[in-house]
């Protein structure tokens, strides 16, 4: 079996030193060796596509596979506190909301009704006509979370022994001026991190967002940002009235 093994291979041999021994048997022998280089350069193409793919594939899965519950978010039913410090200078804001529709109260007692994209803020016994008092609005709407969390990158997760779980993320100000501001940039920026809580039921009950990088880029000037949105008694705010 090895001397027929060893018998075909100084055959190969000995034909290749034929045609070496001819231009055509050259040629024939270098067209031989370029179809070889092709075949396996496509190859190589062909499973690093692949290998590329299934990784997209992968990472798309990972992104979306919440380990924790947002419905209570989503079904826009709740109580809540959303607290901004920019620069050590805080405002804060408690409310109810069902639907599209919010009751506010500020921390420095002024009141709000947001309704849809409404905004009416009470003044002298009247509401009229406002702007959203929110720095960054969107922020509370369930798709605007959703596509945050989905885009950013699970850095860290720890969980309590009272019970509940945090997660920290990480999200460049490129992809948040993409979901935010429906703006294309490239920025070579500092991360923003996102710290997520959830209640022993997996359900996520407040989301720390600290954007310093991003509330730089929106004002042109070195600013520290975080606003902590806290979510409680999901399901128990009854109908709000629009005031007249």
């Amino acid at each position: 079996m090895k001397e027929d093994k060893k018998k075909k291979k100084n055959q190969v041999w000995e034909t290749i030193k034929k045609l070496w021994q001819t231009p055509r048997g050259r040629g024939i022998l270098f067209f031989a060796i370029y179809f070889i280089f092709f075949a396996l350069l496509i190859m190589g193409m062909r499973s690093s596509a692949t290998m590329k793919q299934n990784n997209s594939n992968n990472t798309t899965e990972n992104k979306t596979n919440f380990t924790y519950h947002l419905d209570g978010i989503e079904n826009a039913n709740y109580y809540f506190t959303v607290t901004e410090n920019r620069d050590s200078s805080v405002i804060s804001y408690n409310g109810s909301r069902n639907g599209d529709r919010m009751e506010i109260l500020s921390s420095t007692n002024q009141e709000y009704f947001l309704y849809g994209d409404l905004a009416l803020e009470k003044v002298n016994e009247t509401f009229v006509a406002s702007i959203n008092p929110f720095l960054y609005p969107t922020l509370l709407h369930y798709d605007t979370i959703e596509k945050i969390l989905s885009d950013a990158h699970l850095t860290a997760t720890t969980e309590y022994e009272e019970g509940g779980t945090l997660y920290q993320y990480n999200i460049t100000t490129t992809t948040l001026a993409q979901i935010l501001d429906d703006e294309v940039i490239d920025l070579d920026d500092l991360p923003n991190t996102i710290n997520v809580t959830a209640n022993e039921e997996n359900q996520v009950i407040r989301i720390e967002y600290i954007l310093n990088s991003y509330d730089t880029y929106k004002l042109g000037m070195i600013s520290n940002l975080t606003i902590t949105v806290e979510y409680r008694d999901f399901g128990t705010v009854g109908e709000l009235v629009i005031p007249s």
